[in-house]
């Protein structure tokens, strides 16, 4: 799919990082309600860990797919995939903002 639909694996990719910053997002905001409102190094522990993870998580969805297509000598098609994986993202960025602005 990678190969032969570039622009259904960006759109796609871009709604599954979406779909994954707003569930940390709604993690972040609800975490006190888990945890407590206790101060301590474990929760930054737990916060670091989670950057760590998403920072994994959203490179596998970004750049997962064009790496991929890179290591198997299909050079085009990986760097296709990858300019669609940052205007799909933009395009995100932009509609979010201004729903967030209005």
């Amino acid at each position: 799919m990678l190969k032969k639909h570039p622009v259904l694996s960006s759109i796609l990719s871009s709604l599954l990082l979406l779909g994954y910053v707003s569930a940390v997002s709604w993690f972040m905001n609800n975490a006190e309600r888990f945890f407590g409102n206790k101060p301590d190094s474990s929760g930054a522990i737990l916060i670091l860990l989670l950057l760590v993870f998403s920072a994994l998580i959203s490179g596998l969805l970004v750049l997962g797919g064009p790496i991929y297509l890179y290591l198997e000598n299909e050079k085009k098609p990986a760097f296709k995939l990858l300019a669609y994986n940052v205007i799909f993202l933009a395009i995100i960025l932009l509609i979010v903002g201004i729903i967030l602005t209005l």
